[in-house]
């Protein structure tokens, strides 16, 4: 468990992914995690295809 000053907001879908279509007030699209989770995540995404090419949100899902 880390405290709350170690986490750091993220994106459930990748902003890459979904745009500017995100509702910011929904909570729901948005994740806590600790820096280093963060980054392995978006060294993931990076190198997936749907991040590439795809874009579809319900994949990143």
């Amino acid at each position: 468990m880390f405290e709350a000053r170690y986490l750091q907001v993220d994106h459930r879908v990748p902003y890459e992914v979904s745009g500017n279509i995100v509702d910011k007030q929904d909570i729901e699209h948005f994740m806590p995690l600790c820096g280093s989770c963060n980054r392995a995540k978006s060294w993931s995404c990076e190198h997936c295809d749907n991040w590439k090419t795809e874009k579809s949100p319900s994949l990143c899902m």
